[in-house]
């Protein structure tokens, strides 16, 4: 079985928290969200296809120096059979799995939820969760809003119902969901998560849509800010900065 791929990184501390893994970039995204940084993998056409093998083989070689794998894109669960494959032989191996997703496709990750054999969820919550933000998030206005979040909302109440670690984060981006209002509506929406982090906007390179490239990072005291009203849904609250890492609030 092939999969369109990406690249593997090797040896990854920040990817998967408090273990040592290797990063495998799936292609293949629905989203456009405007501030992507990753949108060299948000089609087929500009990756390569790399046989499950091949990739399992690579993963072996690097078995004695990780403690695991993440799985990242693009959107993995968009070529479910793949991810479910992979996942599968790197159970074998002993190692844990992660997956960072953005909930677009709920059925394909109840499949993956219901083998139980994904240790971390990590699922980025793009905006609050009503059918104009997230269209504006998403770059997905062409589809019926509604039917977004319904999406989305499936989707987190699928990895909750889950034995996996769920994670939900938040990239804070100034004109698109930098406001207090914001998140409170994701907080009031993703009550049972096991932590809930507030990550820091960051054009490092390119982004999608060129007009982001310009927008300047929020500080690490407006997170901060967030991440306060966050505490009053959720215990376990961070922020990710590149000035200080991971902070837990």
């Amino acid at each position: 079985m092939d999969v369109y791929f990406g690249d593997i990184q090797d040896i990854s501390t920040i990817d998967y928290p408090g273990e040592v893994v290797s990063v495998l970039f799936f292609c293949g995204c629905p989203m456009r969200c405007p501030f992507c940084q990753n949108f060299n993998l948000l089609n087929y056409s500009d990756c390569q296809k790399v046989s499950v093998e091949k990739i399992i083989d690579h993963i072996k070689d690097s078995a004695p120096f990780i403690t695991g794998i993440a799985v990242t894109g693009g959107e993995p669960s968009q070529q479910i059979d793949q991810l479910i494959e992979i996942i599968s032989k790197v159970k074998k191996l002993d190692l844990l799995t992660k997956i960072d997703t953005n909930g677009y496709y709920p059925k394909n990750l109840k499949t993956i939820c219901d083998l139980d054999i994904v240790d971390y969820f990590a699922m980025d919550i793009k905006n609050e969760l009503t059918p104009k933000s997230y269209a504006k998030a998403t770059g997905l206005s062409s589809i019926s809003g509604n039917k977004l979040i319904n999406r989305i909302k499936q989707s987190i109440q699928t990895i909750i119902n889950s034995n996996a670690i769920f994670e939900a984060r938040t990239t804070i981006v100034p004109s698109i969901n930098d406001s207090d209002k914001v998140i409170e509506n994701i907080c009031e929406n993703i009550s049972g998560v096991n932590r809930y982090v507030l990550q820091q906007f960051r054009c490092i390179d390119q982004v999608l849509d060129k007009k982001f490239a310009d927008v300047p990072s929020p500080t690490r005291e407006q997170l901060i800010h967030y991440a306060e009203i966050a505490k009053n849904y959720i215990d376990d609250i961070r922020i990710r900065t590149a000035e200080h890492g991971e902070e837990r609030i």
